[in-house]
């Protein structure tokens, strides 16, 4: 890593004086509430407190945190960070089940909760084998026994919180844990990543070139935590002293464009599905947001036509194009849209996912891993202090996945994905998947996943899951088909899927078949059944 992140003040050190330079200012915002960095880090202190009082110093390097939209969520995750902790954000929408087998792999000893999520919180608790510490941080004191009665978990609420004072600032190092995020897994088992310290610090400080955010500015949290562009838009803003606006459970999809002028927001950051519904309801009309600083697009590809509504309606806007798998940190790759040269530099219709970021070594590579000529289609490799270290406790896959290149030095991460420079020094276009991993409305899902899960749940030998119908950033939704004997077609079988995948992974429909299509090598024919599935819609 380079020496100006070894000396650099850690993430722990920079949120703290940010929050110490802006302390009257706000820091989260949800409708009329407004917590400025003294109230927001008081709390944040008093949680980190109570989970080095609780949990031994050598026990779990993460604690769960049950990702709710409220400030209070925003708080919790505060307080893990300032107890020196990774967190593990856990979907109050996925199975119970599920977050228990993350929180296994995890070796969570401690979990984070509102009383909100008080069913989901009880339903952990009694599927965990685990003792699992379990703070209900807004929950009277009299109300822990309508969480667990098994006398296995020990479970506290608000009125145990230690108070602020208690707080006693940890040493952080580079190596030590941010977050954890599960990537979907070809084998059917999440693959879990860990961004630690020094990742985080390499990707501001890249960043800070280009985006330069001061007390002034407000960002919109438009992410679930789960999600890794919201470790992005939570630590960049915090750090710099901007407001988080977090929106109203209530607020639909379809309203958050009312967030800009509301709350003045001079940030916006959103998968582009997100801006084609904004197109679609009208909500890019030119000149409609001129407090704009900054447009993120990113997790999906970006068409011309939706870069030029974005640079029409936010005139003062600067929009970016980003890029960069989980195991990377967010984005390694940006691209800064320019209305007067950008369209010559589209490729059919899709801006380049553009040039790397300080620190960031790419590779664009041939199957033997042989770097290919400039303007020849290849796998896209990482390296630099962004990329993680591997998957956690996953020698065999981290193997497989972190590679070296001759004539390079460092650990190269595979993405995956295919890319094109046409010219030297020029942008890098994305091509395609050199998988069967596929983007659903900007979440990675791994056909192979979905597949192995339904053989296993749905007691059969062949499954082909598909993304379908295809959107301008990746695919709406799965469809999986499956063979099994005429007797258990009747059977569904996406009810038994929905407790096991997370939800933009559930299938849509569960089709039967006699049989499926292969390709010339023996391969499950996706393209075809795509075919099928246009010609019925037609």
């Amino acid at each position: 890593m380079p020496t100006s992140c070894q000396t650099a003040p850690s993430l722990l050190e920079t949120l703290l004086d940010s929050a110490a330079r802006n302390a009257e200012r706000p820091a989260l915002v949800q409708g009329s509430a407004v917590v400025s960095y003294a109230d927001a880090f008081d709390a944040a202190r008093s949680v980190a407190a109570t989970i080095s009082g609780r949990l031994p110093t050598n026990g779990s390097r993460f604690v769960g945190l049950v990702g709710a939209r409220s400030v209070s969520t925003y708080q919790q995750l505060l307080g893990i960070l300032l107890a020196g902790r990774g967190y593990l954000p856990l979907e109050p929408e996925q199975p119970a089940a599920r977050l228990v087998a993350l929180l296994d792999r995890a070796e969570v000893l401690c979990v984070l909760a509102e009383s909100g999520s008080l069913a989901l919180v009880a339903e952990i608790c009694r599927l965990s084998t685990r003792p699992l510490t379990v703070v209900v941080t807004d929950l009277p004191t009299d109300s822990l026994t309508t969480v667990d009665r098994s006398g296995r978990h020990l479970l506290f609420g608000g009125e145990l919180l230690s108070p602020p004072n208690d707080y006693v600032q940890p040493r952080v190092a580079s190596s030590d844990p941010v977050y954890m995020l599960f990537t979907s897994g070809s084998t059917g088992v999440p693959k879990a990543v860990v961004i630690n310290d020094g990742n985080v610090r390499a990707l501001l400080a890249a960043l800070s070139g280009v985006i330069r955010l001061g007390p002034e500015d407000v960002t919109a949290q438009l992410f679930k935590l789960s999600f890794d562009p919201s470790a992005l838009n939570v630590l960049m803003s915090l750090s710099a002293g901007a407001s988080l606006v977090v929106p109203s459970p209530e607020l639909g999809v379809m309203d958050e464009a009312r967030l800009i002028p509301r709350h003045g927001v001079t940030v916006w950051s959103a998968v582009p599905s997100r801006s084609t519904l904004m197109r679609r309801m009208r909500q890019l009309k030119p000149e409609a947001y001129p407090g704009l600083r900054y447009v993120i697009q990113g997790g999906e590809a970006l068409t011309s036509d939706l870069a030029v509504a974005w640079s029409l309606a936010a005139p003062n806007a600067r929009v970016l194009n980003q890029y960069g798998p989980t195991e990377t940190t967010v984005c390694v790759v940006q691209y800064m849209w320019d209305p007067g040269a950008s369209v010559e530099e589209c490729d059919e219709g899709r801006v380049p996912i553009g040039h790397p970021l300080a620190g960031v070594v790419p590779a664009i590579v041939d199957d033997a891993l042989n770097e290919v000529p400039t303007g020849a289609v290849g796998e896209l490799l990482v390296s630099g202090p962004q990329v993680c270290d591997g998957y956690w406790q996953d020698r065999q896959r981290t193997d497989q996945a972190f590679v070296t290149v001759a004539g390079r030095s460092g650990t190269f991460y595979r993405t995956g994905d295919l890319v094109r420079q046409a010219t030297q020094g020029g942008p890098l276009h994305f091509i395609g998947r050199a998988d069967h991993q596929v983007k659903v409305l900007g979440r990675r899902i791994e056909l192979g996943e979905v597949e192995a899960i339904a053989r296993h749940a749905l007691q059969i030998q062949e499954a082909a899951a598909v993304g379908w119908p295809e959107t301008e950033g990746g695919y709406d939704g799965i469809e999986l088909f499956v063979v099994a004997p005429a007797g258990r077609r009747a059977a569904g079988g996406r009810e038994e899927l929905s407790s096991l995948l997370p939800p933009e992974a559930v299938p849509r429909h569960v089709h039967y078949v006699d049989g499926l299509p292969l390709t010339a090598n023996g391969k499950y024919d996706r393209k075809a059944l795509r075919r099928m599935l246009d010609d019925s819609a037609g």
